[in-house]
């Protein structure tokens, strides 16, 4: 998937959830977190900058 792909899919979700909200599916106390832990966790996804394995560039696992 490029990053172009990745960051749609996030968003999707996003706007899924906040259309969830906003029509009573979702509490909104339970939803809270998400919309600040989202985008951190999109961002860290989506980047290169940190991996599970490998959390310096050049270092080998």
């Amino acid at each position: 998937m490029t990053r172009t792909q990745q960051a749609l899919c996030w968003a999707l979700a996003l706007i899924a959830l906040a259309l969830s909200v906003s029509t009573g599916l979702v509490d909104r106390q339970a939803a809270e977190p998400l919309f600040f832990a989202g985008p951190v966790l999109a961002y860290l996804s989506i980047t290169d900058r940190v991996t599970c394995c490998n959390p310096f560039r050049g270092a080998r696992a």
